[in-house]
């Protein structure tokens, strides 16, 4: 797996309605052959709730 954050993209963002931090968008792609999928993600870097899917860190 492959996240690549999008710098720049993320001030028109709400923060995270967990833990309030910043939001972020990031690209995401299973390998370098797969379809690209955009994701936002808080910037906590802490482990909250489960993890699942396309969510790599944050809440």
């Amino acid at each position: 797996m492959q996240y690549t954050l999008i710098e720049g993209k993320d001030s028109t963002i709400e923060p995270c309605p967990i833990c309030h931090s910043k939001a972020q968008l990031w690209r995401f792609s299973e390998d370098m052959d797969s379809p690209v999928s955009h994701v936002v993600m808080c910037s906590h870097d802490g482990a909250i709730g489960q993890r699942g899917g396309l969510v790599r860190d944050g809440c």
